[in-house]
């Protein structure tokens, strides 16, 4: 799956695994791809006359391994365009959220009706009493995996085949 788009006079092309990226990527300005977790940004040159940015923004879901949690912003102004690196603090150890097991499918499904509605985390968590954190988590995978489903969630949450 790809999203092939333009933006702000900007050509980018967009995929979850780097692997799956076209082998010519000199028609675009911007390629984004992820899956790895790990920041990354590197220009392609066709000799002078064009350059396309490579960037895996990372992930600023919750912390995996040891890396660091990140994301990228991009401007685009009359000037041109930029990207910047946004490093994510995070605690030592990170709070696993309390998750009724009994009804957690039911729960993922729930929270992605409401961000689909546009409600925020706070007004998500209060409406329906779920823990905040879970809620967060549930509405960053959704948001930063397009297309993927609640089995997608529950397995990226590590909790499909444990409950």
């Amino acid at each position: 799956m790809f999203l092939d788009f333009e933006l702000g006079g900007l050509r980018i092309y967009m995929t979850h695994k780097k692997k799956d990226l076209p082998r010519d990527l000199m028609s675009y300005d911007l390629v984004i791809y992820g899956h790895s977790h790990q920041y990354a940004s590197t220009w392609q040159d066709d000799v002078g006359k064009h350059r396309t940015l490579l960037l895996n923004p990372g992930s600023c879901g919750p912390r995996r391994f040891i890396q660091p949690i990140t994301m990228a912003i991009l401007r685009i102004d009359p000037d041109g365009w930029v990207i910047k690196q946004i490093t994510i603090p995070h605690a030592a150890k990170e709070k696993a959220p309390k998750i009724d097991s009994s009804d957690i499918h039911r729960q993922i499904e729930v929270v992605v009706k409401d961000i689909e509605k546009g409600l925020s985390i706070q007004n998500i968590a209060e409406k329906r009493g779920l823990d905040p954190v879970l809620v967060e988590q549930i509405v960053r995978l959704y948001v930063t995996h397009p297309g993927v489903t609640t089995d997608g969630i529950m397995t990226k949450m590590g909790l499909l085949g444990k409950l």
